[in-house]
């Protein structure tokens, strides 16, 4: 913010450049970013059965849904669960055992506390539905009055987990680090209520529509909205306004060391400060990110077109199958204009004739053998393609019996799911870590008194 010194016209026109240059970020980074969520849109449809949203249909016809990339995702994400690490603050040297014991038993507390764990699954289920899952961990500091002094108070972490739709970052970034060659700008488009930003900002600003672009989709949201963007005057949710955070490298090191944060609203400023924390208070889990790009590749992507393809064959199949059990019959003019009524086709229907030879019934086209066989190789390349196997899913191998086979095949097929953990989201735990106890050392003075869960549950 402006120094108390500064004339106030030079703060309304730095004021005016902060909101100017924000804006210009942001809609560049938001350009950057749509590209990508035509792609989560098409993962949220798949992942919530709606394979067949925006296809024309004729009356009757099947519409079959087999939901492998649900079946992928949740195959996968308890066997995260069961083998998610967790964080151990290790002694540097000899004398720093009893330090780290103490700072371990601060963590798992705070850890449950916060359901930190918990939340970190939530951002890794993200990032396999859409690509890149995202957390919050913002510590909770308040400045209170003790004996005439003012005291820094710690009172925790809020830790969230953050809708990947209102992440925009820096077009060219590769991580969410402030770094040189990492990262410029990392912008955070939040909507909220008009209350609340005139709550939490004092600033009273305009209402933008229901802004369902900056939000992830859950499976009722297409019944309780019409589409993105409505009119301001419609919808539960029109109250609202988009909350643009912009994190950033500035200039000016010396007075922003760890980077700057402006918030606006519209064109009103309203936060301009230095970042007090060591980092930005966000971290990132990427699925198949590469170390060049900011942006991975969610789980259903990679079986799209094997998932619809199956959809529509085996609705093909049920529809012919159906025919077959009811086919249409075939009526000559002379036999049509004999019948006292009109043939529904219905099973055990009667009816009189002098010409029956010219009422027959129509038998669909048999189903060609290599169909099923089709359909089988189908969803073999999609065992490959995500990785998920038969074993994975607790299903016995065909004409594996022995009990070290099958064992062996279970540590095979969980290989790339093992990398996930080892890799992506070790860092990613580790990060976290990192950043919520060194925080802990400068800001919580309860480190020394800790209290142990005993075996029953309760506090020693």
């Amino acid at each position: 913010m402006a120094d108390e010194a500064t004339h106030p016209v030079d703060s309304i026109v730095q004021e005016a450049d902060s909101v100017q240059r924000i804006r210009k970020w942001f809609n560049e980074a938001k350009t950057n970013r749509d590209i990508r969520a035509d792609r989560w849109r098409k993962n949220e449809k798949l992942y919530y059965g709606r394979h067949w949203e925006g296809v024309p249909s004729k009356k009757g016809q099947t519409k079959m849904v087999f939901n492998y990339p649900l079946s992928n995702i949740e195959s996968v994400l308890p066997i995260v669960a069961d083998f998610l690490p967790t964080v151990d603050i290790m002694p540097m040297e000899s004398n720093d055992v009893a330090f780290s014991e103490m700072m371990t038993k601060r963590f798992t507390q705070i850890a449950e506390e916060t359901h930190l764990y918990d939340k970190i699954l939530g951002a890794v289920k993200d990032s396999l539905i859409y690509s890149n899952g995202f957390i919050e961990v913002m510590p909770d500091i308040s400045v209170e009055e003790e004996d005439g002094e003012e005291v820094v108070k710690f009172n925790g972490f809020n830790i969230e987990t953050i809708d990947p739709y209102t992440v925009m970052p820096d077009p060219f970034a590769t991580d969410m680090d402030l770094k040189e060659g990492v990262c410029r700008y990392i912008i955070f488009g939040v909507p909220m209520y008009l209350a609340d930003i005139k709550a939490k900002y004092g600033v009273d600003v305009q209402s933008e529509g229901v802004l369902d672009e900056y939000r992830a989709f859950q499976v009722t949201d297409e019944d309780d909205r019409a589409g993105f963007q409505s009119d301001p005057s419609q919808g539960k949710d029109s109250e609202m306004a988009l909350v643009i955070e912009c994190y950033y490298r500035d200039a000016d090191e010396e007075s922003y060391p760890n980077g700057r944060i402006t918030a606006i609203a519209g064109d009103k400023l309203l936060v301009d400060e230095a970042l007090e924390i060591p980092r930005i208070p966000y971290f990132m889990v990427g699925n198949y990110k590469s170390p060049h790009s900011f942006y991975g590749i969610g789980e259903p992507e990679l079986v799209r077109t094997q998932t619809k393809a199956t959809n529509e064959i085996m609705s093909a199949i049920a529809d012919n199958i159906k025919k077959t059990g009811n086919p249409p019959l075939k009526i000559s003019k002379r036999a049509q204009a004999e019948l006292n009524k009109n043939l529904s086709g219905q099973p055990g229907e009667r009816w009189v004739s002098t010409t029956p030879d010219e009422i027959n019934y129509a038998q669909p086209p048999s189903i060609p053998n290599y169909i099923q066989a089709f359909v089988q190789q189908v969803n073999g390349m999609q065992d490959s393609i995500t990785g998920v196997q038969d074993v994975t899913q607790g299903r016995q191998p065909t004409g594996v019996t022995a009990a070290k086979a099958i064992t062996a095949l279970q540590e095979a097929a969980q290989t790339r799911i093992r990398y996930k953990i080892t890799k992506e989201i070790t860092k990613f735990i580790k990060d976290i870590g990192n950043y919520m106890v060194q925080l802990i050392q400068v800001y919580d003075t309860e480190i020394r008194s800790i209290r142990e869960r005993s075996a029953d549950g309760s506090y020693e």
